[in-house]
């Protein structure tokens, strides 16, 4: 049971462990203190705390496991007890046959008792008998004495005549009053024996008293262990009162008897004083005397045969009450044992009692353990039941969400294997949009450049002829130095033109680099998105086939460059020079800067 204990407080201690889950590593309480709104995706249905869920879901499976293992073995537990239960109770049926045969011994002590009862009964019954004749000898002496005051009214008549024979018979009256003295103490010595024994009766009586008293205390105290047993010990005790009470009649009745005694002692006294008075009076009386010798021995012999029959019966009332008390202590012995196996079998139903209270208070714990048990069992079933439709649930929602992303997917991967097809198509519509560009970027450099080199053949046009007239009309040399001021100034405006084409050439060039740039950030921005849409697919599904990767058209920067390197070339190419020095009205084909500055230096060397 003790092992029962310990299972029970583990469990109890697994319960509280079950209610406050604890796990290994805790979220953050920011998260914990979340309502379960903000931890819910709107488009499932599912906690992003799932995991975490899941967990406590699984501490708690195996809580519930652990909870039905140890009530695996309830059934054969309470089989147990229920043997033991039926043990015990064969062994308190016979304990109680045990103290149905104690009772049935008891019984028969108190029969034996009450049988001892008669017998005191019939000895107080003898005694008053006793007491009875006793009386009737005192009769007999009062009626006698009766006689002899009517026979002393006739002696005193009589006396003259009498004297003589009372003198002669002074010595035998002399002879009967030493008889009768003698007659007296064997009769004293009979009364004080009698006494004798009727105290030692009455000592041993009050003796038997005191030792019921002490009995009555004793069983006044065990009366509160022995509840059962309480009636009969009661009606015991009523009637050892009763003896009691008996026996003080009979002590009472002895004392009544001393007492009488007493005054039948006085009562002689007074009749041997009466005698002596009457003795001169007997000896007339001498013949009237003989004739009461005769009555007297008579009496004697009477008395003799009475105190020889009291005797007797003194002997075998001695006998008797001997005989009642050495079965007396018998019986005082056999019901101290019987006490002693009353006790030993009252404390082995206290220890059966106090055993059949533990085992029924351990049977009511295990059973409301048990009914513990099955309500946890019933709510941890019901929570698994509710888990298992949660889980249902939460299945067909998912089932439902990855069918539904599944379809999505599909259809992504649909488009995405149109994907191919539009990016030519997107791309053919870009190359076409930067080839426009190109060609109107061109286009509008070309013009540029033509005008800008036709403004700069104007002024070399129209330098070359201020140059050719003062040359030929043979200007000073301040205007010659004037004019070759201009021409310097000329020359650098000519370099300066020439610089700006130069720039002009760069921007077209850093404009097309820009444009590749674009280019190749528009095809990686495409690639990338490609990228992040295949993982995408990926995570999805696991089992969906694993996507080629979408083909893009490599841009070909090297081709749009060499194409406009290729366009520049051949619009400088096909730059036309009109007029010349010579032939003004004429087409010059437009050489190169280099070439227009060669020229501007051989007329400069020409005019020094």
């Amino acid at each position: 049971m003790k092992t029962d204990v310990n299972m029970s407080e583990k469990e109890i201690n697994n319960q509280e462990m079950f209610e406050h889950y604890n796990p290994q590593y805790p979220l953050p309480e920011e998260i914990n203190k979340m309502e379960r709104d903000e931890t819910v995706c709107k488009y499932c249905g599912v906690s992003y705390l799932i995991h975490n869920e899941i967990k406590k879901l699984e501490e708690k499976l195996k809580a519930t496991e652990k909870e039905l293992e140890h009530l695996r073995g309830c059934e054969v537990r309470e089989i147990q007890l229920k043997e033991q239960v039926t043990q015990l109770k064969s062994e308190i049926a016979d304990l109680q046959n045990i103290i149905s045969d104690k009772s049935l011994m008891v019984t028969t002590l108190q029969e034996s008792l009450e049988n001892e009862s008669n017998m005191t009964i019939k000895l107080q019954n003898h005694n008053h008998e006793l007491v009875k004749n006793l009386e009737n000898t005192t009769k007999v002496k009062d009626d006698l004495q009766q006689k002899l005051k009517s026979r002393n009214v006739i002696f005193d008549k009589q006396l003259p005549l009498i004297r003589k024979k009372i003198q002669e018979q002074k010595t035998e009256v002399t002879n009967v009053h030493q008889f009768v003295e003698e007659r007296n103490k064997k009769i004293k010595e009979e009364m004080m024996l009698m006494f004798s024994d009727l105290k030692q009766i009455c000592q041993q009586r009050d003796n038997e008293k005191i030792k019921l008293q002490e009995k009555i205390s004793s069983l006044e105290t065990e009366k509160g262990e022995a509840l059962l047993t309480s009636v009969a010990m009661k009606e015991k005790v009523k009637g050892q009162e009763q003896d009691l009470q008996q026996l003080s009649i009979l002590v009472d009745e002895n004392n009544k008897l001393q007492q009488q005694l007493s005054n039948i002692e006085t009562k002689t006294r007074d009749l041997q004083h009466e005698l002596d008075e009457a003795v001169s009076k007997c000896r007339s009386l001498t013949m009237e005397s003989q004739q009461f010798k005769d009555q007297l021995r008579n009496k004697n012999q009477d008395m003799e045969d009475q105190t020889a029959q009291i005797r007797r019966k003194e002997q075998n009332s001695e006998m008797t009450i001997q005989k009642l008390q050495s079965e007396l202590g018998k019986k005082q012995a056999e019901l101290a044992t019987n006490l002693k196996d009353y006790k030993n079998l009252e404390n082995r139903l206290h220890e059966q009692q106090r055993k059949e209270e533990e085992i029924h208070r351990k049977a009511t714990f295990t059973v409301t353990e048990s009914r513990e048990l099955k309500d946890v069992l019933n709510q941890a079933k019901a929570e698994i039941e509710q888990l298992k439709s949660e889980r249902e649930v939460m299945i067909t929602s998912h089932q439902n969400r990855i069918e539904q992303l599944r379809q999505s997917f599909q259809n992504k991967l649909f488009e995405a294997d149109k994907w191919p097809e539009k990016l030519e198509e997107a791309l053919r519509k870009e190359r076409e949009k930067h080839q426009t560009a190109l060609k109107a970027l061109e286009d509008r450099l070309v013009e540029n450049f033509v005008m800008e080199m036709q403004i700069e053949k104007q002024k070399y046009q129209e330098l070359l002829e201020k140059y050719q007239g003062g040359y030929s009309g043979g200007s000073n040399p301040r205007q010659s130095t004037a004019d070759s001021n201009m021409s310097i100034k000329s020359v650098s405006s000519v370099n300066n033109n020439t610089a700006t084409t130069e720039n002009m050439n760069s921007a077209r060039n850093t404009s097309v680099s820009d444009l590749n740039s674009a280019r190749r950030t528009s095809n990686d921005d495409l690639n990338k998105q490609n990228n992040k849409n295949l993982n995408r697919q990926g995570t999805y599904t696991s089992s969906s086939k694993s996507l080629n990767p979408l083909k893009t058209p490599p841009v070909q920067s090297r081709e749009i460059s060499t194409m406009s390197s290729a366009t520049v070339s051949s619009s400088h190419s096909s730059v036309s020079y009109v007029g010349d020095a010579a032939k003004p009205q004429g087409k010059m084909k437009g050489g190169s800067i280099a070439d227009t500055r060669k020229r501007i230096a051989n007329i400069l060397g020409r005019k020094s």
